[in-house]
């Protein structure tokens, strides 16, 4: 298929049969010989749940719960009670009909009522969640560690209890039980079985208990992180938190004209040794001062930006 793609004699056909298919031509690994995409490769656990997150958020908060979304759960039978009736003209200063309240989306007062428990959060010293208004505001989830831990921990879960359908609910605690064990940093091999019996059970009640604009290539890829466990080993293991945090440094850094002096790897060496101390709390505070600079917490430290106010601190730490 890929290969029909190349052969296509211009780009608008090209592009008609990239949107029918999803695929483009061949990459560069594809041409080799030894490339075998099905073996070689396993799912990415960091963006499935980014992306599983960013749906979810997406429906709770109302902002892809449209007559369309509507129209679909009509077609198939589906959460009558959420029907639009398009029999009515809406009224004149309306573009559209009001939409009954659904079991999966926060109602205006209860999406309040979700941002004030998402504030009230306390979180542990150093997670990339912060409490906020997670709901008003859900670009605040920000990273993809972030929005891992807003369901592995079960806050999204406190934030939205009795405020959306108990089965809905429900249905969203079984999934998130699966991916905390599936993302574990060892599983257990006498549990592959059971735990992939219960990620297909939970991602059935996903099916049943809500819309179906959910069923979608990143939904069905959880089935397949849990099948690759024997082959590839923890997902803990495999994912690309790491591999996007050094890429981001690299860049960084390559990018820094201003301080030249201050290489890729010192100033991640640095960093990593102040982001150390700043967990373990063996230094509150540094006293020691660079000329034209005043103390600052190991905490403003660590927020500062790459490019800029992290390469001086090689010369206050010497």
């Amino acid at each position: 298929m890929r290969q029909k793609y190349d052969k296509l004699p211009n780009k608008s056909q090209k592009q008609k049969y990239s949107k029918s298919t999803g695929l483009k031509g061949q990459t560069v690994l594809t041409r080799q010989q030894h490339y075998d995409g099905l073996q070689q490769i396993s799912p990415d656990g960091a963006h499935a749940i980014q992306d599983l997150v960013h749906h979810l958020m997406d429906l709770i908060t109302g902002k892809t719960d449209s007559e369309k979304l509507r129209n679909a759960e009509k077609l198939f039978g589906r959460f009558n009670n959420t029907w639009i009736d398009n029999t009515k003209e809406p009224p004149a200063k309306r573009r559209k009909l009001a939409q009954p309240q659904s079991p999966w989306t926060l109602s205006t007062s209860n999406l309040k009522k979700a941002d004030i428990r998402a504030m009230s959060l306390l979180v542990p010293h150093g997670w990339d969640l912060k409490p906020g208004p997670l709901f008003s505001k859900p670009h605040l989830l920000k990273k993809m560690h972030s929005k891992a831990q807003f369901v592995k921990e079960h806050i999204l879960i406190y934030c939205i209890r009795a405020l959306i359908g108990n089965i809905q609910i429900d249905t969203l605690k079984q999934l998130f039980n699966c991916i905390d064990e599936m993302t574990a940093a060892s599983v257990p091999k006498d549990s592959w079985s059971q735990l992939a019996e219960k990620t297909s059970e939970a991602l059935c009640m996903l099916e049943q208990d809500w819309p179906l604009s959910l069923q979608n290539i990143t939904t069905h890829i959880f089935h397949h992180m849990v099948m690759d466990l024997e082959r590839s080993g923890p997902m803990y293991a495999r994912w690309t938190y790491p591999f996007e945090r050094v890429q981001c440094w690299v860049a960084h850094q390559a990018l820094n004209k201003q301080h030249q002096e201050a290489t890729i790897m010192e100033a991640y060496a640095v960093y990593d040794w102040v982001s150390n101390m700043a967990l373990s709390g063996q230094a509150a505070k540094v006293t020691k001062k660079v000329p034209s600079e005043t103390p600052k917490t190991m905490t403003e430290y660590m927020s500062m930006s790459p490019s800029t106010d992290k390469c001086r601190t090689l010369s206050l730490l010497k």
